[in-house]
């Protein structure tokens, strides 16, 4: 079953609200329509089972269902190694390695990295979660 995210602010009482490229997604690539179910969830560790109850152009409502405790995370902890890459390429690496359930993503320092940017200036871009 298809899963999305849902900021916070975008749910009502039984209600949320996709939009931008998420609800082109289910539009117009996933062919989903009104009456079909998917999964949403908030980033707080909660998840919803959802049925989609209207489409516009630029938004698909649904109407919420069974709360779920979400365990989607994986049983084992993949941790990478990766090569500093000029910033775009580097921030698009680390959403895709997040997207896929990396447990840690380990930024390297290499003979011939040529990150843009002053290393200490990048340290505000650095996050922990506790894990470690």
């Amino acid at each position: 079953m298809r899963r999305f995210f849902v900021s916070r602010d975008a749910f009502a009482e039984e209600t949320a609200v996709i939009s931008g490229s998420d609800a082109h997604h289910i539009r117009n690539v996933l062919r989903l329509k009104c009456g079909d179910r998917i999964r949403v969830f908030d980033g707080s560790g909660l998840e919803y089972m959802a049925t989609i109850s209207s489409m516009t152009d630029t938004c698909v409502g649904l109407r919420l269902g069974e709360k779920i405790i979400s365990a989607e995370e994986s049983a084992f902890r993949l941790s990478i190694g990766q090569a500093l890459l000029k910033a775009p390429k580097m921030d698009f690496i680390v959403q895709k390695m997040t997207e896929l359930g990396v447990f840690a993503l380990y930024p390297l320092m290499c003979e011939r990295s040529i990150p843009s940017g002053d290393i200490k200036k990048l340290s505000h871009k650095k996050k922990t979660d506790g894990r470690r």
